[in-house]
C-alpha cells in the first residue's frame, strides 16, 4: 500500500486546493505506529485523550492492526464536544502549551 500511495501523482500544488485524503491519514497512522511501536490510539492516549479526560474511545483497525487514521474513531457525544472546544480554543488563541484544555492554567512547579 505504501508504494502505491507514494506513487500517486500530486495533481495540484500543495496548499492550493482542498483535497481530503483518507489514505494520507491512514499512512500517517501507520508511520506513527512503525516509529513509536504503538498504535495511533495508544500514542494519542496520554497526549490527547487523557488531558481532555476522554475515556472509552475505540478506533477501527485494519487487518494489520493499524488504526485507520481519518475514520473509525468512536467517542461519546460529550467527548466530541471536548474536541470542538479544543479546536475553538486553538483558533481563538486561548489554548496553552501546558494543557490541551483551554484556559490560563499555569505549569506545576
Amino acid at each position: 500500500m505504501g508504494k502505491g500511495f507514494l506513487a500517486t501523482p500530486i495533481v495540484h500544488q500543495p496548499g492550493s486546493v482542498f483535497l481530503y485524503n483518507s489514505l494520507g491519514t491512514y499512512m500517517l497512522s501507520a508511520i506513527i505506529q512503525k516509529v513509536s511501536g504503538q498504535t495511533l490510539l495508544q500514542y494519542l492516549k496520554p497526549r490527547l485523550f487523557d488531558p481532555l479526560d476522554i475515556k472509552g474511545m475505540d478506533w477501527e483497525t485494519d487487518l494489520n492492526g493499524v488504526n485507520t487514521g481519518g475514520w473509525g474513531l468512536r467517542v461519546k457525544t460529550e467527548d466530541m464536544a471536548k474536541f470542538a472546544q479544543l479546536f475553538y480554543s486553538m483558533v481563538n488563541g486561548t489554548a496553552n502549551r501546558y494543557s490541551l484544555k483551554a484556559g490560563p492554567k499555569k505549569p506545576a512547579r
